[in-house]
């Protein structure tokens, strides 16, 4: 059973907004969170929210293997490590910084740090829900227009019939 047909109105507004919706959503269902990371960030970019990062991330995932697997070299081969990190300093600093570049937009997608301490990212949570209840909003005045001032009723539990 599919989502129920969106009837457009006049100005297009109830069906832009359910194609923007979709959109998300798509985009959201088609990979995982990790790798929806950046996309995530531009959407609050372009919907005049707080991002969680300044910068392009790097994906989590991929950094937790590389981590690894740099661990796992300096434990069975500490003198090869030591020769990396001697031939090429800024390597092993720039690792590191993708590390803590990660772990901060991670950290600020729920916390916000103020002058008198961490405290829950109400702004970007607040806003995101603004958002999605003005598009409710548009939704809902969008069929009630069309529906002659009543809006439908959308039932809670599929209807049976008894025979």
């Amino acid at each position: 059973m599919g989502r129920p047909p969106v009837a457009p109105t006049t100005t297009g507004v109830t069906l832009f907004c359910r194609r923007s919706l979709d959109k998300v959503l798509g985009e959201l269902n088609a990979y995982p969170l990790d790798v929806n990371l950046n996309y995530l960030n531009g959407w609050l970019l372009s919907q005049g929210l707080p991002p969680f990062a300044e910068e392009r991330l790097l994906g989590p995932r991929d950094w937790l293997f590389a981590s690894r697997a740099y661990t796992r070299l300096g434990m069975e081969s500490p003198e090869f490590l030591n020769r990396i990190n001697t031939n090429d300093p800024q390597r092993k600093i720039a690792f590191d910084s993708v590390g803590n570049d990660l772990e901060m937009a991670l950290r600020r997608i729920s916390t916000q740090t103020t002058l008198s301490g961490t405290i829950g990212n109400t702004t970007l949570f607040t806003g995101v829900m603004d958002y999605y209840n003005e598009k409710l909003a548009t939704f809902s005045s969008g069929n009630s227009t069309q529906s002659g001032g009543i809006a439908p009723s959308i039932p809670t539990s599929p209807s049976r019939t008894h025979r």
